[in-house]
This record gives C-alpha cells, structure tokens and sequence, in this order.
C-alpha cells in the first residue's frame, strides 16, 4: 500500500464551490503538489501530531495539535503551531493520565472552528509527516467534517514508522512489530522530553524524521518519489 495514501477512497483534487473560503484556498493549493523528482531538500514538510481523548476515532476528540515546519534538512523551531482546544463537555478522565490535559484545561479555548482553520493554513500543500500518522489524519477529516463541507485532506503523508522500517529492515533494530515513538527515539537515540504533548510529539518526531531521511540518503533516497515507493530495494 502507497504510504502517502493510506485511505480506501480520495476525493478528486478540485475546488469545491460549496466550501467554505478557508477550504477552497486550500484546495486551490493542494491542486498542484510537488512532483515526484523534486528534491528531498526542496520539499515542504509540516509534522503533525494530536493528542485525542481516546484511541477510537468515532468516539474520540481532539484536544490539541502541534505542528512544526521542516525543510532543506531543517526544522524551523520558530516556524509552528500549537493549541489546545475546548472540547466542551467530552470527558477526558481516561486519557489525562497521558496527555496530561485536565479538564479544567480544555474550557476557554477556542473551538475546531477556529482552530482548524489557522492549521489549514499553516499545512498549505506541504507533506504531512507523523508516528503513525494514520490516526492522526484520521481525527482531523473527521474534525474538520463539521467545518468544510466533508472534505479530506489532500496533502501527500509520511509515516515516520514505515520509513523507519526501510531503515531498519534487517539487523540488530529490525522492526517485527509497530514501535512507539519512545522505542523509535531510543533507536535513533533522539532525546525525549515534553512527551505526550502535541508540540512536544511533533517536535521528537521532526528530529526521527531528519535522522531516518539522513540514513535513507546514504541508501539513495533523493527526491519525493523515493521517499513515496511502499518497499525498500535493501
């Protein structure tokens, strides 16, 4: 399966006369997205993660995401997105333990409707990159439902683990099951902190992102195309 699609069904690239304005200059973007031989440094990465209220995409939430820009082998510290959003009434009990947001936290923030949008924005037509970042995706087309008329996103993705399985498709760190990002960060001996937080995820993240693209580089890996093929040749 193509890791930059990983859905049964896309909607066609076009702009959708009924979406909102904030949809449509998205979708006007993400009408062209970089070709195939575009070169790793060239191509815009944004890596993204969500803390939820649950693992079960019907029946969760989200309450916060972070998102930080990567390019030319670069992460821009100063270029992200954080926030938290009010979920209302949804109960976050089971889930603090992880994320650590209380539920006294999630009132007086501002709402998917406002939230979403600036992160549209902030996506653009890059390649979304995630630690399986199926889920994530997943809980964003499902949020942003509500808001744009029920279109997906159309942004290329990256799955940090299954380039992490090329990487280490035999030795001493082959990957026989899905690793967390803490097994991944000790592999790639990235360090830890501020985990379990959206910004803080999706900043570990972007540096297991560069170190599995510096290792792939040494093995070939140039352009996008390289990076899009679902198998390694080694």
């Amino acid at each position: 399966m193509d890791m930059f699609w990983p859905w049964k069904k896309r909607s066609k690239r076009t702009i959708h006369p009924d979406a909102p304005a904030f949809w449509q200059s998205y979708e006007a973007l993400t009408l062209e997205l970089p070709a195939a031989d575009t070169a790793i440094a060239e191509v815009p990465f944004v890596v993204l993660d969500t803390e939820t209220s649950g693992l079960e995409v019907e029946r969760s939430h989200i309450l916060s995401i972070g998102a930080i820009r990567v390019k030319n082998w670069t992460i821009a510290v100063a270029d992200r997105l954080e926030c938290h959003l009010d979920t209302g009434t949804v109960d976050v009990a089971d889930s603090a333990a992880v994320h650590e947001i209380l539920p006294q936290q999630q009132t007086n923030n501002p709402r998917a409707a406002e939230v979403l949008p600036r992160l549209i924005d902030f996506i653009g037509n890059s390649t979304i990159v995630g630690h399986h970042i199926n889920f994530d995706r997943a809980m964003l087309d499902k949020a942003l439902k509500e808001i744009n008329g029920g279109y997906p996103l159309q942004n290329y993705v990256l799955d940090t683990m299954t380039l992490a399985r090329r990487v280490f498709a035999a030795g001493p760190h082959h990957i026989p099951k899905p690793w967390s990002l803490d097994e991944l960060s000790s592999a790639l001996h990235v360090p830890v902190y501020q985990r379990h937080t959206a910004g803080g995820d999706a900043f570990i993240t972007a540096l297991v992102f560069l170190k599995l693209l510096a290792r792939l580089e040494k093995r070939g890996v140039k352009t996008l195309g390289d990076l899009r093929r679902s198998k390694s040749k080694w």
